[in-house]
């Protein structure tokens, strides 16, 4: 079953290992080699917890039916200062398979 939610600080690391996958497989055909090779290397920011929450990521998940999670996206959600939705998410990132 597919689940969306907010992110949470236990979701920072498999976020950032899907955001490098996402960047070493999607951005070659875009981006020389080795501009890519730096980008998907550069280390987790050590605010990086607090970036995704202030910023209101959202993460998409498969729970299988022993209900076990595995990451398969996440994306921002845009919200006006009332915390209403402003528009669709403007960046998604996701598993490739």
């Amino acid at each position: 079953m597919i689940n969306i939610r907010a992110v949470t600080i236990a979701d920072t690391c498999d976020i950032w290992t899907l955001r490098t996958k996402a960047i070493s497989q999607a951005c070659l055909s875009h981006y020389p080699k080795e501009v890519v090779k730096q980008w998907a290397a550069s280390p987790i920011p050590s605010n990086f917890a607090e970036i995704l929450i202030n910023l209101h990521a959202i993460v998409a998940e498969d729970i299988s039916e022993d209900k076990r999670s595995t990451l398969l996206g996440f994306g921002f959600i845009n919200k006006d200062k009332r915390g209403e939705f402003k528009q669709s998410p403007h960046r998604v990132y996701h598993h490739s398979a």
